[in-house]
């Protein structure tokens, strides 16, 4: 009987190994470095229903992000918790002179909030009438702050929070995974004059944590930055809104 040689036989076994390791994947600790967040991102699915209305009737869809859950679509609500309408500015006229809540839509065509939801000023946000669904709120500086941190800190965190590709953000889009589910997409902003911002390039958000005087802090994301930028601003702005769920 012909015997394999045992220096071939232990060839044999070393190669049969790497193609092992090959095959799963390289080594644990890599698999551990690419892990993907997961599935339930908290295991709270079962908390809340799969679309949750506000008083408009219009849908949104909620995400677990840690121990959070967030709406996946800006706020386009045109009337506050109570039943009570937002008012409408509907030129730039309108707009600059406000002291009290309002809203717009982008370049004031309706058309545009399907999309891109609606602009408030800080005066809405700051509104005890709630422009958020019932069970839900304008987020803080804190709650704010509990999402970047969960996605790796300020300076990483927008890039997990983006649309992919560039069919809504310009070139390059730096970063965006959208890996947590969040799906900012740009929608620019208005400012405290009336005028519309870049749609491609930013997308701001309300907090609900004034800062001084005529102030309050935001939150915004850009084209080519794969962070979340902390700023305060003038309560006349227009920006989007993003509802988190109460008691997370």
């Amino acid at each position: 009987m012909n015997r394999i040689p045992l220096f071939h036989h232990q060839i044999g076994l070393i190669l049969i190994l790497l193609l092992f390791v090959i095959a799963t994947g390289g080594c644990s600790q890599c698999n551990r470095t690419n892990k993907p967040f997961p599935a339930d991102r908290g295991g709270l699915k079962s908390s809340y229903p799969a679309t949750v209305k506000d008083i408009d009737g219009n849908a949104y869809h909620p995400i677990t992000i840690g121990k959070q859950v967030w709406l996946t679509e800006n706020l386009r609500v045109t009337h506050f918790q109570n039943g009570e309408a937002i008012p409408e500015a509907k030129n730039k006229t309108e707009w600059k002179n406000l002291k009290s809540a309002s809203r717009c839509n982008l370049d004031n065509d309706p058309s545009m909030a399907a999309v891109y939801g609606s602009l408030y000023n800080w005066y809405a946000v700051d509104d005890k009438r709630n422009i958020c669904p019932k069970g839900w709120h304008v987020p803080s500086e804190n709650e704010w702050s509990e999402l970047t941190n969960f996605l790796g800190g300020e300076a990483i965190a927008g890039g997990k929070m983006k649309n992919q590709g560039h069919d809504r953000w310009a070139w390059p889009n730096s970063g965006a995974t959208n890996e947590s589910g969040f799906n900012a997409i740009p929608n620019g902003y208005r400012s405290n004059l009336g005028t519309f911002y870049p749609l491609d390039t930013y997308t701001f958000f309300w907090t609900s944590t004034g800062y001084s005087g005529d102030c309050a802090l935001s939150k915004f994301l850009q084209n080519d930055y794969d962070g979340v930028t902390t700023i305060e601003n003038d309560h006349a702005f227009g920006f989007s809104v993003r509802c988190i769920r109460d008691g997370n």
